[in-house]
C-alpha cells in the first residue's frame, strides 16, 4: 500500500516521514516535526471506516494526563485525512505514541512486576488508572468493547488505550460497532451489537482486568474443587459461581496457589462481588469505572495509615469525577486541577498524604 501522493486534513498538506508500524487495518507513518503520527487505511477498509473516524474527531474523549503533562494515554484520532487530488478519505491523524517504550497489560502481569506484596500499592495505582481511562471513554458514551490486555498499554504505571478505531462510537445521530471480544473478559452471552450493552460489558471486562492486577494474574473465576470444569475462560465465567466470596471447600473454591483474597479492602471485595455476582448477568448491577477509581484511589491513600493520620489526610472530601450521562456530552472538564502522578514518586515509600492526585472534581456519577 502506498502512502497518498498529498495527504490532507483541515490544517492542509501533510508531510510524511518514515513507516514506523503496520497493523491488520493499515500502516503508520511519522508526520514531520510533529508528535503525531498518519494511519493510512487500507483501501478496504476506507469505506467503511470513513463516518466512524468522523465521528471520533468529532466526539474525542479528554485525555486525562494529556491536558497538564502532556502524556498521551488515550491514542484517537485527531483529524480526517484525505488525498488531495482525489478527495477521498485515506486514514487519520493521531498521537504518536512509542510502543517501545510500553509493554501490553498482558505481559506486563505475565513477567510479574507487581509479584511482591510490598507492591500492593503499586497494584491499586495501575489498576486505578485503568479505571480512570476507561471512566473517561464511558464518560464521553463510548465503549471499549474489546478488552484486550494487547490494546492496554503499561508504562511506568501510566496507562495508555491503542487501536481506539475498534471501539464502540456514539455520535449525535448514529452509533458505530466495535470489533472483535475477548471471552476471558465478556460476561455471559457475549458481546451484543448494541453500544449501550458494549458500556455494560465494559464493567465486567474491567473489573476482571482489576482483579488480575491485584491478585497476581489469576483470573477471578478460575477454580478448583469438583465443582469445577476444564475448558475456557468463557465455559468458566458460565459455569462457575464467583470462588472467592463463600468458597465452598472440595466443590469451588480458589486456586490453591491464589494471594489471600481476604486481605484486599473491604470496599474492593465489595464491588467485585457486586460485578461478579449479582452483575455477572445483570449488568446495570456491574460497578461503574469511576467507582472503581474511586474505591482504588482510597485503598492507594488509606494502606498502612492509622486513624489518627487518616483524619489529618489533607485530601479528604476528595470525591472523583464519574462516568457520562448516556447523551455522551461533556460537562466541564473534571481534570482541570488533576496532577499526574509519575509513577516513580509512588514506588520509594511515599506517605498516603503524599499522593499528588489532588483536585479530582465532584460530580455526577450517573451514566
Amino acid at each position: 500500500m502506498s502512502i497518498p501522493d498529498t495527504p490532507v486534513d483541515e490544517s492542509g498538506e501533510i508531510p510524511v516521514g518514515n513507516e514506523v508500524g503496520k497493523g491488520a487495518e493499515g500502516v503508520v507513518y511519522k508526520i514531520v516535526e510533529s508528535d503525531e503520527v498518519l494511519k493510512v487505511l487500507d483501501e478496504d477498509r476506507r469505506r467503511e471506516k470513513a463516518d466512524k473516524v468522523r465521528t471520533m474527531v468529532d466526539n474525542q474523549p479528554i485525555d486525562p494526563t494529556f491536558r497538564k503533562h502532556g502524556i498521551r494515554t488515550i491514542v484517537w484520532p485527531s483529524s480526517v485525512v484525505y488525498d488531495e487530488n482525489s478527495e477521498q478519505f485515506v486514514g487519520y491523524r493521531m498521537p504518536y505514541k512509542d510502543l517501545d517504550e510500553c509493554e501490553s497489560l498482558s505481559n506486563y502481569l505475565l513477567k510479574n512486576k507487581l509479584s511482591s506484596e510490598r507492591d500492593l500499592s503499586r497494584r491499586f495505582i495501575l489498576a486505578r488508572n485503568l479505571a480512570i481511562v476507561v471512566s473517561e471513554i464511558h464518560r464521553q458514551g463510548h465503549a471499549l468493547g474489546d478488552m484486550n490486555p494487547k490494546n492496554i498499554l503499561v508504562n511506568d504505571l501510566v496507562v495508555s488505550l491503542i487501536d481506539c478505531d475498534g471501539f464502540f462510537i456514539r455520535g449525535p445521530d448514529r452509533s458505530y460497532l466495535g470489533g472483535t471480544f475477548r471471552p476471558a473478559f465478556t460476561p455471559p452471552g457475549g458481546l451484543e451489537d448494541d453500544i449501550e450493552e458494549a458500556r455494560l460489558c465494559d464493567r465486567f471486562g474491567l473489573a476482571v482486568h482489576i482483579f488480575k492486577i491485584l491478585m497476581d494474574n489469576y483470573h477471578p473465576f478460575h477454580a478448583r474443587g469438583a465443582g469445577s470444569v476444564s475448558g475456557s475462560f468463557d465455559d468458566w465465567i458460565r459455569a462457575y459461581e464467583f470462588p472467592y466470596e463463600e468458597p465452598k471447600p472440595g466443590r469451588i473454591e480458589p486456586p490453591i496457589d491464589a494471594p489471600d483474597y481476604d486481605t484486599l479492602p473491604t470496599r474492593v471485595r465489595e464491588l467485585f462481588a457486586t460485578c461478579f455476582i449479582e452483575g455477572k448477568r445483570e449488568g446495570e448491577r456491574r460497578p461503574a469505572a469511576s467507582e472503581w477509581a474511586e474505591a482504588l484511589n482510597e485503598a492507594y491513600r488509606y494502606k498502612g495509615s492509622t486513624a489518627e493520620s487518616s483524619q489529618s489526610d489533607i485530601w479528604t472530601g476528595w470525591e472523583l469525577r464519574g462516568d457520562a450521562g448516556r447523551d455522551g456530552v461533556h460537562s466541564e472538564n473534571p481534570w482541570e486541577e488533576w496532577i499526574f502522578p509519575g509513577a516513580r514518586r509512588h514506588t520509594d515509600g511515599s506517605e498516603p498524604s503524599e499522593d499528588p492526585w489532588n483536585g479530582w472534581a465532584a460530580f455526577d456519577r450517573s451514566e
